[in-house]
């Protein structure tokens, strides 16, 4: 739905006269409602001792074209290298040299965030971020960031977040909003993107030099690793490593050091543990006759060797965004690292691959990796026909996007159209049917050109589409063409195999660089949400948790909210996509066990079968919500492609399902509103049922069990045998009829058979693509989980939110408007509440029962929090000290303090609730 942009203003900050100033759209106004819409800028300075940079921001939106964000820098000595604009508005169009747009989806508060880690809380975000040395804007310099004001919501209002940080990597902060002003937030926080634990190899023998530590101490590091016994040699595929930069850490339990830098590495095509990569044989060798790459990496290890605690953490970025936890969230004791593993983070690069060469040092946030572009054995380039779209678009420029970035190939070329073929589509269902098509013709309907400044048929361009009549946000562009230079993507993950193990066990690279944490590592284990999570599972499936020393590479591995197998080990692969039509993520088996691919005919194969095979398999956490069975086709993962029974669980795997969430989980808190706002582009309210709750405790259990071989509490999720996993209908599912909230059953994205030519290797999703989009050949079982009469779901580890209610809270929800009109809305669950009354329920048909006949009281209510919290504490799902956070929240909520006068039995009920939470407490 298109909404007119509207200016903005926020207060002076409080320790500066930096201000944010309003632009102009017809007459002005202050936006007003949610804290969605954001703003964050990083700042580099001299030192957190010296004043807050001055520094103007001005957002201008005209009547018509792009819209602008212009930031005057009024200091002196510091420069802008980082802004973060939280909101509908594309900056898919910033050409800022030096500078990248990188976008993230809503309901993943990891995402919008600045570099350092601060969260502008979730929303559809754009990092723009320098990438390049010297393209910050300097002192004095004034800069115009241009984006689409399409998709902007004026019901939102402005929040926003501005950050400075010096050279050395401290930085002060501040938040608010436009009703609000700004107040600080933290002081002293460290740039380099993020940060978590990491210990730092024998730098207890360079105690008290801070910040840019330099080669010395690195040597010292290796000096004494030599000393005893570790290995200077034997660092696997990586041949060097590259220190771009050392911060120090503020906030953690420890002291702690963060190093971001460049691995560079190189991998035997013909060695067994790297033939699986697709295309590895037709990349560019060097001299030796190895495949070389070059990645980023961030490694976030205790000060002191004293502190470290044996355990290195791999997170998986998402996307190439931070994943380092920062401060208070550092596991004490811990190492953090992680690198760049997906190759075709290149938005908007018009030029010949890489845009980002990595061959100078690196400034930039986001964590990329260079992989080489594969030729046929003569020399020549390779081509394929590749399946994209554009959907919700306006205007007469746009480009195809795979979920958050544009697709990264470039057409063979930009005016034949026998190789290009865009249609335009009235809609298209779920399970692929589509609606009436009309074909378009290049250049005369379109071309491959940028049509924002010059008239159709505007500037070439191989990253965007102009239509001469411009676009209908109602209808689907689907664009068939013929692709050139295939990247060998699946090189992420050796490149990832080959990083851990760098750090795990070598303790210099070939050139006597050493390895910062060298020796102080005993267990790894790699952490990953979303698309991370589906990286882990093809490291796992395609065996790189064996490295090229036939050791196992990680012992533990805790994937979130994800069960696809990722797109990322095939020609021309698109591994940004989530599980859209006609992409691949379900053709390899996508469970852990052995077990028989009947929708194909293939095999009893699993994710583990590899590693079973040479036994490194590590232990296994897999935690996933309502959203994962409804959008990211989880169902396989327990019943397989037939759904006739429940897939076996193995010993080392152990799985917690959380029902009722959203992608990532909601926001918690026990707010309660009648009247909930919808959510973004979606017809209900967000869900606020969390995740964070369970996850935390559900870490401590997991990094107990590779640590110290504690055992696991039991898991826990809905299986078929027991009546618990069903059809997505209504009747199936048991979903009560709520007035305004209806189980229209079309929110499921079920699982497809496609026919992708006889190229695919289905079995391992791996070969050549040629038929484009794919033909759907069947429509596979996708089971989803009962409800009870409230309309929730009840098996798993519910939050303690969701075990005191004040809504129905569902892991689906339904586009407004556009193309995917009454189809499930991105990644995005929902809620409706329950009615406040019994009196209000009864007067519109609610059959579920009033939050005033559940708790009585505001002291009932409180009292179910608190027997929810001890239960959730005793089964392990729930950290002690979390108890005393949660119980305060529900005291200072609002929920049955207005609006209503208890009764008698009112009170009576809250009273049996909280002498049933005093028998029950701990």
């Amino acid at each position: 739905m298109r909404n007119p942009f509207r200016p903005f203003h926020a207060a002076p900050l409080p320790h500066s006269p930096s201000t944010l100033l309003a632009g102009r759209r017809g007459r002005s106004s202050v936006l007003q409602g949610l804290a969605g819409v954001g703003l964050a800028i990083g700042l580099a300075w001299a030192t957190p001792a010296h004043a807050v940079p001055d520094f103007t921001l001005t957002e201008t939106v005209p009547a018509s074209g792009d819209g602008m964000l212009t930031l005057t820098n009024a200091s002196a000595g510091y420069s802008v290298d980082e802004v973060v604009v939280s909101g509908l508005g594309t900056y898919a169009n910033t050409t800022r040299a030096g500078w990248s747009a990188t976008s993230f989806f809503f309901d993943d508060p990891l995402n919008c965030q600045t570099g350092t880690g601060f969260s502008i809380g979730t929303g559809f975000c754009y990092r723009l971020t320098d990438t390049s040395a010297g393209s910050a804007i300097g002192p004095g310099a004034t800069e115009t960031f241009t984006f689409d004001p399409s998709l902007t919501d004026a019901s939102l209002d402005q929040t926003f977040f501005v950050e400075f940080t010096d050279a050395a990597g401290d930085s002060m902060a501040c938040m608010g909003t436009t009703s609000s002003g700004c107040s600080a937030v933290t002081t002293s926080v460290p740039e380099p993107s993020s940060w978590s634990m990491m210990a730092l190899a024998l730098l207890a023998l360079a105690i008290g030099l801070r910040r840019r530590i330099g080669g010395r101490v690195l040597h010292l590091g290796a000096a004494a690793a030599a000393l005893l016994g570790w290995s200077v040699s034997g660092q696997a595929a990586v041949t060097q490593i590259v220190v771009d930069s050392t911060a120090s850490v503020s906030g953690a339990p420890v002291p702690y050091t963060t190093w971001k830098g460049r691995v560079f590495g190189e991998l035997d095509p013909a060695d067994a543990h790297n033939a699986i990569i697709q295309d590895i044989a037709l990349a560019p060798k060097n001299a030796d006759g190895k495949v070389p790459y070059v990645s980023t990496f961030q490694l976030t290890a205790p000060t002191s060797a004293a502190n470290a605690s044996g355990l290195l953490i791999y997170e998986v970025s998402n996307r190439g965004g931070n994943a380092i936890p920062a401060g208070a969230s550092i596991v004490s004791g811990a190492i953090y690292l992680q690198s760049g593993w997906q190759g075709d983070i290149e938005a908007n690069c018009a030029t010949a691959y890489p845009c980002t060469p990595l061959t100078v040092p690196y400034t930039g946030s986001t964590q990329q990796i260079v992989v080489p572009v594969a030729t046929n054995p003569d020399g020549s380039a390779i081509t394929g026909k590749v399946y994209g779209h554009i959907a919700s678009a306006t205007g007469n420029t746009a480009q195809m996007v795979i979920y958050t970035t544009p697709v990264p190939y470039k057409p063979l070329s930009l005016t034949d159209p026998t190789l290009s073929q865009l249609t335009v589509v009235s809609g298209q269902s779920t399970t692929g049917v589509d609606g009436p098509k009309v074909p378009l013709t290049l250049g005369t309907d379109w071309t491959w050109a940028d049509c924002r400044t010059v008239p159709f048929p505007g500037t070439p361009d191989p990253t965007r589409v102009c239509l001469r009549t411009g676009f209908d946000p109602t209808k689907l562009y689907e664009m068939v063409f013929t692709a050139v230079n295939p990247l060998v993507l699946g090189i992420g993950y050796a490149a990832a195999r080959d990083t851990i193990s760098f750090f795990h066990h070598s303790a210099s690279d070939s050139t006597g660089t050493a390895n910062p944490v060298a020796g102080l590592t005993t267990k790894v284990v790699s952490i990953g949400s979303s698309q991370s999570a589906s990286f882990i599972r093809g490291s796992i499936f395609y065996g790189f948790n064996q490295d090229e020393s036939n050791r196992k590479v990680v012992d533990g591995a805790w994937g979130q909210i994800d069960g696809r197998m990722l797109f990322m080990n095939s020609r021309f692969a698109l591994p940004d996509v989530i599980t859209n039509i006609y992409m691949m993520g379900a053709e390899a088996p996508v469970w852990w066990a052995d077990y028989p691919n009947l929708a194909r005919g293939l095999p009893a194969n699993g994710i583990l079968h590899r590693c079973n095979e040479t036994g490194t398999c590590p232990q296994i956490m897999e935690t996933f919500g309502s959203l994962e069975m409804y959008a990211e086709k989880m169902s396989p993962d327990l019943v397989g492609f037939t759904a006739v029974g429940d897939v076996p669980l193995p010993s080392n795997v152990y799985r917690y399902y959380f029902p009722g969430t959203t992608h990532g989980g909601g926001g918690g808190g026990f707010t309660y509103n009648a009247s909930p706002a919808p959510s973004g582009a979606c017809v209900y309210p967000a869900n606020p049922n969390p995740e964070s709750d369970q996850n935390a405790a559900l870490q401590d259990d997991f990094l107990a069990l590779i640590m110290s071989g504690t055992p696991m509490p039991p898991s826990v999720y809905p299986k078929l045998s027991q009546g618990q996993l069903v059809a997505a209908t209504q009747s199936n599912v048991g979903f009560p009829n709520i007035p305004g909230y209806p189980y229209a059953g079309n929110n499921l994205w079920p699982v497809l058979k496609y026919d992708f030519g006889p190229g695919v290797d289905y079995a391992n999703q791996s070969g050549i693509m040629t038929i484009q989009p794919p033909t759907v050949l069947a429509v596979l079982p996708t089971l989803v989980p009962r409800v009870n009469v409230d309309g929730n779901e009840v098996v798993g580890v519910p939050s303690v939110n969701l075990s005191a209610p004040l809504a129905t809270y569902s892991g689906w929800n339904t586009y407004a408007g556009g193309s995917y009109k009454g189809q499930q809305c991105a990644l995005s669950g929902s809620s409706w509440p329950f009615a406040l009354t019994k009196a209000i329920r009864l007067a519109s048909g609610d059959p579920r029962a009033s939050v005033e006949e559940r708790y009585g009281t505001h002291a009932g209510f409180v009292c179910q929090v608190t027997a929810a919290a001890n239960k959730a504490v005793a089964q392990r799902f729930l950290r002690a000290s979390s108890v005393a956070t949660l119980v305060a929240q529900a005291n200072a909520s609002n929920v049955l303090t207005t609006g209503y006068t208890p009764t008698a039995a009112d009170t009576a009920l809250g009273n049996a609730l909280c002498a049933m939470a005093a028998r029950s407490a701990p």
